[in-house]
């Protein structure tokens, strides 16, 4: 029982986590011919212009989910582009969090519309929930300005949303290659035990160097002893014994005070890391490497390799002389 409260206990601070990665990668539609970037000065404008209906996406650029959405906010803002009554807009929220503090935006991404009946101050939220696609948005938005008698100009019969087939590709001639069985892509190989564990140390070493000061200028208080229960987890249910060994060494130096500031914290992780080399496997494991995909084993997002890590730990085999596993 104690055993599954810490992996709980870390599953909850992982998805914590994953839902407020710190990682910025600057915002999302910079650049954009059909999606205007609205800072501090767009959006004031943009509140009186009420003779337009606009439609905003806030979102924050760490923000995975975002990251997901916004290639179809771009359909969005094409399907609308020529439209005379419709225009989109997107606010970065981690730049602009005034703004974003402003709309009461409490979760990522957030969509509202303005000015629906035209002429008025009034903003619709739209539930995400359900509408990740460009198709279930521009119905949502139609309806809403069909219920007020506004017409978008716009024809949502064009919208054309390519769909791949689930776990498949398919060829040009519209022929279906299935998916590739071999050994490399086989989830109980050794080969692929690696990978995994690769992303999940990584994955770990981002949470730990950037996500337990969120919100906050101290680890102290429920949040350090989160933390450390966390950490506690790690050297419980981390895959290969040298690697609970490095968690180990580092739920120590955790202890040695009961309070740290992100100046403090990272000196500690410097001071661990070569400790961690010692014994960890493969010896780079808990190196930082950034969150580029190029970096990432197997997956391709952080959220993805938080995935990973809990997976691990919850699935470790710990019978003897199993590789990777042990």
């Amino acid at each position: 029982m104690a055993h599954w409260n810490l992996v709980t206990l870390a599953a909850l601070l992982l998805l914590n986590a994953a839902m407020s990665s710190p990682l910025d990668r600057g915002p999302l539609f910079n650049g954009s011919l059909v999606v205007r970037s609205l800072d501090v000065k767009d959006y004031e404008a943009m509140l009186v212009e009420s003779d337009s209906v606009w439609i905003v996406d806030y979102y924050s650029s760490w923000c995975a989910h975002c990251r997901m959405f916004a290639p179809e906010w771009e359909k969005v803002g094409e399907f609308y582009h020529e439209s005379k009554v419709v225009q989109v807009g997107a606010v970065d929220c981690n730049q602009h969090k005034d703004v974003c503090q402003r709309e009461e935006v409490h979760a990522y991404p957030s969509v509202k519309a303005h000015h629906v009946p035209l002429g008025s101050n009034e903003k619709t939220k739209m539930q995400v929930r359900g509408r990740k696609k460009v198709e279930p948005v521009v119905e949502w938005v139609e309806g809403l300005l069909a219920e007020h008698g506004i017409k978008s100009g716009m024809d949502i019969s064009t919208i054309v949303e390519v769909k791949k087939l689930r776990h498949h590709d398919v060829e040009e001639d519209g022929r279906v290659t299935p998916p590739s069985t071999g050994v490399m892509n086989d989830d109980t190989s050794i080969h692929m035990k690696y990978k995994r564990l690769r992303d999940a140390g990584k994955a770990a070493m981002l949470a730990l160097e950037n996500s337990l000061f969120i919100g906050a200028p101290v680890l102290e208080g429920e949040r350090y002893e989160a933390a450390l229960k966390w950490v506690s987890a790690l050297a419980v249910t981390f895959p290969v014994e040298g690697n609970r060994v490095a968690m180990t060494n580092l739920v120590d130096l955790m202890k040695t005070q009961r309070s740290w500031s992100l100046t403090e914290w990272n000196k500690l992780i410097k001071k661990w890391r070569p400790m961690a080399k010692e014994t960890s496997f493969p010896s780079d494991l808990f190196d930082s490497r950034g969150d580029e995909e190029s970096e990432w084993a197997v997956c391709k997002t952080y959220t993805c390799g938080l995935w990973s890590l809990f997976h691990s730990m919850t699935t470790r085999d710990t019978k003897a002389g199993n590789a990777v596993g042990n």
